[in-house]
């Protein structure tokens, strides 16, 4: 049977996202590097989402004007991206990697570059990492909520301080020789 050649990027985004995700876990678990970046969307982007029930553009319901319809969407939209993630992090988590697997040795950041599209607001960003443990970033009860440790923009204390970490952590797990891609010659 002759091999078909892919077609292009798949129209349903999730089927998009889940192939990115196949294609960045595969990077990981054959060490073809040790960083990935991967842009969800961008604040723009007229993208919809039918996969959700509806046909209305992410940016477009994002100006809500206190809509309680529109502001439905967008929270539809947004628990679609984190079901989206958690397919991603499912497939990191059940990938093993030495003494445990993908997601217990990588540091994921995944948040927004707005928090608030209907007042184009940079402040109190949306931001998570899952990090369990690595390089000693550890949960320590930061809160987006909590006002004294409130996440500002990419350039507020307690972010800029969060950065830092993972930047130290993934030099020293660079210097790390066991962490190092192994060269292409030295590949099954």
């Amino acid at each position: 049977m002759p091999q078909q050649s892919p077609v292009g990027i798949p129209p349903v985004f999730s089927d998009y996202y889940r192939l990115m995700a196949d294609l960045m876990v595969l990077a990981w678990q054959t060490d073809m590097t040790r960083v990935c970046t991967f842009q969800v969307g961008h604040e723009m982007s007229g993208r919809a989402y039918p996969e959700v029930g509806f046909g209305d553009g992410h940016h477009s319901v994002t100006h809500h004007e206190g809509d309680p319809e529109k502001i439905a969407k967008v929270i539809q939209i947004n628990v679609f991206h984190a079901k989206m993630l958690a397919y991603y992090l499912g497939k990191l988590r059940d990938t093993p990697d030495g003494d445990g697997s993908l997601l217990s040795h990588s540091l994921i950041l995944y948040g927004g570059a707005i928090s608030d599209g209907n007042l184009h607001l940079f402040t109190n960003l949306p931001l998570l990492l899952f990090a369990d443990g690595i390089g000693g970033i550890k949960a320590d009860g930061m809160s987006a909520t909590s006002p004294a440790r409130r996440w500002a923009t990419c350039f507020s204390p307690c972010s800029t301080k969060l950065t830092c970490r993972m930047w130290r952590s993934w030099a020293t797990a660079l210097e790390d020789s066991n962490c190092r891609p192994s060269p292409a010659s030295e590949r099954p």
